[in-house]
């Protein structure tokens, strides 16, 4: 992605400040942090067998469904056993890190 658009692509000067929809240093690790603590204080729960948010498993089923749905794609092209996006779709592939995101989300809310 070109900025000014003047010049070639190997030109330095042109190139962007920002990718478009990548978190910075400063947000990459605020976001790991957090997501770090609510993981160890949902295994301290899991741990006491303490479920303060047992509805917020749907977020986890609703997940599931959309985890599964982007992966029959692949199994509609014959690849039973694949990892990540690979031949996957650019709507499958959002489908699926959604899916994944409800998964994570869900088992943190459920048991934070």
């Amino acid at each position: 992605m070109i900025i000014h658009g003047y010049g070639d692509e190997n030109d330095k000067s042109n190139v962007p400040i920002m990718k478009e929809n990548e978190f910075s240093v400063a947000g990459k690790t605020s976001t790991l942090l957090l997501v770090l603590f609510f993981a160890i204080a949902a295994l301290i729960n899991i741990w006491r067998s303490h479920v303060p948010n047992p509805y917020a498993f749907i977020l986890v089923l609703l997940g599931f469904v959309f985890f599964i749905s982007a992966k029959t794609s692949n199994f509609k092209k014959r690849k039973i056993i694949s990892f990540g996006i690979d031949g996957m779709s650019e709507n499958m592939s959002d489908s699926y890190r959604l899916g994944y995101w409800l998964m994570v989300v869900g088992v943190l809310i459920t048991f934070t």
